[in-house]
């Protein structure tokens, strides 16, 4: 185990569901009154409260309460296709036929500018209030350096049609447009080179948020991100083929694209996924507009102009680890970029927060029990065998590191790239000064206590503990360890969010707290008896304790009360990280892997089954224990976890307190491994994924599985096993609901099934293998 220090904590507030990991952000969009019927196509806002619509016939609205109602400040008869303002006074709007206004006032009057081009003008951008450019139809681009007064042509070394342009200072520029043309200047616009999208489609909105860090949208679809100034640029995953006009993000993370049929897409991962909002329109949605990160209008046809504040929320849902081995370590150095590890070696490693996990030939046998990234590529882990690897390529490899140890060791930590500490059995404390090239081993003052965890909070000061209540502090890097007094039961975990405060854990239920660096321990209540393994707190007053049976304990008073909160598992939960920003992650044994999540989930998932009918179908299961504003479910099959087909709908039952029970059968099983998800949607267009479940289609191989005989039946069925392999393991007879009838153990090659005592029916008997077989009783 291990525990990191956060030198700028969150708090964070939890509430905890099963199995789905949501893409969007919680938010509702609502419809507000225009007063116009023309198409609006582009908004922009100068504060929360004042902003500005711009589209045909003329048509400028202004309002100055966030869109609660709007004043007509239309000029002339133009289509405007674009609205830029540097300040609540100063701004312009251009529009087809080369047009240009500027108004210095606020909107209330306009003063008509000569653009020097009669193509219809795409977008405006101004960086300040002298220089600003416009890009057209037919690759004109236009550029102020005076505030409009003149404007001149710029080469942009194309003849496509422009139709959008940003700057992130006076220099540095991009124009994108027709067949997925990007063009970058950072020279104020003198001269233009084209980037490479690697698409055909158009492109009509760019969002940059640096110089390095961009995003562009279009059609079908598209949305592409760069985060080297457009060198490259990478798709991000979208829900649908509709065209998006435009594109904002109010953070790295958070962006949203609206577009064709009233569609939102909101990213939370800095625009890998892209999840949909309902909008609460049909319309063509034109241009969006955020001021901070929960508040944005968008525009578009019929006079449409929607707002957004995003809500908020935490969740704990259930993640595929791909892996039934216990797990004992999970590290992210982000909200993304994370690893697990546990028994015979196993690592996994994810690039998407956990929504899927690869698996890593680690060339490690043993037991692998802490794990600690000091950075993207750099990492160790440390296990049974006195075993240290390291990493330097983001855990793809891993090299063994020679050190003075023993026996097995159970916690690693680094307070730099360089600077790391190991601890473990008998005592045993190692460190290292050069990455762990070498490793020497300190003096604990103690051989024969072992050691669980070890924590750090500077180059200086950090802590051990172990069995029989055993802490021990150093002040001085590590070259002395001082006793500290906890009692005599043993502790698991350590968790400091200063030099004064700090929290361990252990054995049934112990939670302890210092305020005075651990010169006094004193006891803390725990609701429950259960070992608890880690403690980890995001301040110094929210924290949470993960443990046997499930158990995740929570607290936002500093540890005054610990409250327990239902987990997606029952069985026990060895370690827990959480990252900046509202993102935690716990692992345990079989497998199992939790995420927190800062949006809340739409439904509570309480199980998701997949069981072989016979050699070509199988039939998915799920249950729900509680659904608000749940409008379907979408079941998704692969044949490669990564791309997805839609097989089938089933609606939901919308809102409900009562457990509900679904089912679907699919009959076109590929060979080899069949992955199904669940696309649980909203009646407010958020919408969730599953976990993923796989299905093996083996019925084909030979000696494997049973036949079942006479089929139907009347009172007895014969089990037939083709090998010996299922001796001895557990088999359920379920019904076609899912619900398990009877739980047996096979204990011979012919087994024999009583019926009798069920009514006539379909049934199905489920082996270890998770192969389903049918059975009809007459």
């Amino acid at each position: 185990m291990k525990t990191v220090y956060f030198k700028n904590p969150q708090a964070l507030l939890c509430l905890f569901v099963f199995l789905f990991i949501t893409l969007g952000a919680s938010a509702q969009w609502t419809s507000l009154t225009s007063g116009t019927g023309n198409s609006l196509h582009d908004v922009h806002f100068e504060d929360a409260n004042t902003g500005w619509a711009v589209g045909a016939s003329g048509t400028v609205l202004k309002t100055v309460n966030g869109g609660s109602t709007w004043t007509d400040q239309s000029t002339g008869s133009t289509q405007w296709n674009s609205v830029f303002f540097t300040s609540s006074a100063t701004g312009w709007i251009a529009g087809n036929g080369g047009a240009i206004s500027k108004t210095i006032n606020g909107g209330t009057s306009w003063s008509t500018q000569i653009s020097n081009t009669s193509e219809n003008i795409n977008s405006i951008f101004f960086i300040d209030d002298n220089n600003g450019w416009a890009v057209t139809d037919k690759g004109d681009i236009q550029r102020t350096s005076n505030g409009g007064a003149n404007w001149v042509d710029q080469n942009s070394n194309t003849n496509k049609d422009l139709f959008d342009v940003t700057f992130v200072n006076t220099t540095i520029g991009w124009a994108v447009g027709a067949n997925g043309e990007i063009h970058k200047t950072i020279d104020g616009g003198n001269t233009w080179s084209a980037q490479n999208s690697n698409i055909t489609q158009k492109l009509l909105s760019a969002f940059f948020l640096d110089a390095n860090t961009a995003w562009v949208s279009g059609n079908n679809g598209v949305i592409l991100k760069t985060t080297d100034g457009g060198t490259t640029w990478t798709a991000g995953t979208t829900p649908t083929n509709d065209d998006f006009y435009s594109i904002w993000f109010t953070n790295a993370n958070t962006g949203i694209a609206v577009g064709q049929n009233g569609k939102v897409v909101v990213s939370v991962d800095g625009g890998v996924n892209w999840g949909i909002q309902t909008s609460n329109t049909s319309s063509k949605l034109w241009g969006v507009f955020f001021v901070n990160k929960s508040t944005g209008w968008a525009v578009g046809d019929n006079g449409t102009i929607i707002k957004t504040i995003v809500s908020g929320g935490h969740t704990w849902t259930e993640q595929n680890s791909n892996s039934n081995q216990p797990l004992r370590d999970v590290f992210f150095i982000n909200k993304t970029n994370g690893w697990l590890v546990g028994d015979n070696g196993t690592v996994r490693t994810t690039t998407n927060g956990g929504n899927s996990w690869t698996t890593v030939t680690s060339g490690i046998s043993q037991n692998l029990q802490s794990v600690f990234f000091a950075n993207a590529t750099t990492g160790w882990a440390v296990g049974s065998g006195h075993t240290i690897y390291k990493s330097t390529d983001g855990g793809a490899t891993w090299t063994n590191q020679t050190n003075p140890g023993s026996g097995t060791y159970r916690s690693v930590y680094f307070t730099s790239a360089t600077t790391g500490y190991v601890a473990g059995d008998n005592g045993t404390i190692l460190y290292t000064n050069d990455g762990g090239a070498n490793w020497t081993a300190l003096n604990s003052g103690i051989n024969n206590r072992d050691f669980y965890d070890i924590q750090f909070i500077n180059a200086t000061t950090g802590w051990v503990v172990g069995t029989s209540g055993s802490i021990r502090k150093t002040t001085d890097g590590g070259i002395t360890w001082s006793p500290q007094n906890s009692g005599s039961k043993e502790l698991d975990g350590v968790y400091f969010v200063d030099a004064n405060t700090g929290y361990a854990v252990g054995n049934n239920g112990t939670i302890k707290k210092t305020i005075d660096g651990g010169a006094i321990w004193t006891d803390q209540t725990s609701p429950g008896n259960d070992n608890l393994n880690e403690v980890f707190f995001t301040s110094a007053s929210t924290g949470w304790a993960v443990g046997a049976g499930g158990t995740i304990l929570f607290t936002a008073n500093g540890g005054a009360s610990w409250n327990p909160e239902t987990s997606a598992t029952t069985r026990e939960i060895r370690s827990v990280h959480f990252v900046a920003g509202g993102f935690g992650w716990s692992v345990g044994n079989n497998g199992d892997v939790q995420t927190y999540i800062s949006s809340p989930l739409p439904v509570n998932i309480i199980a998701f089954n997949a069981t072989s009918i016979d050699c070509s179908s199988v039939r998915l299961q799920w249950e729900t224990a509680g659904e608000t504003n749940n409008n379907h479910f979408d079941v998704q099959w692969s044949t490669d976890a990564i791309n997805w087909v839609s097989i089938g709908t089933l609606q939901s039952h919308g809102n409900s307190i009562a457990t509900l029970s679904y089912s679907f059968t699919y009959n076109n099983l590929a060979h080899g491994n069949n992955f199904f998800r669940l696309m649980q949607i909203d009646n407010d267009g958020r919408f969730a994924y599953s976990k993923q479940l796989t299905v093996s289609k083996t019925c084909d191989v030979a000696g494997s599985g049973l036949r079942v005989y006479p089929n139907p039946a009347r009172s007895t069925v014969t089990l037939q096993l083709n090998s010996t392999s299922l001796i001895g393991t557990t088999a359920r007879l379920v019904n076609l609901q899912g619900y398990v009838l009877r739980q047996f153990t096979i204990t011979q090659v012919k087994e024999s099934l009583q019926l009798n005592s069920l009514p006539a029916g379909t049934y199905f008997v489920i082996t270890a293998n998770k192969q389903s077989y049918k059975i009809v009783k007459q």
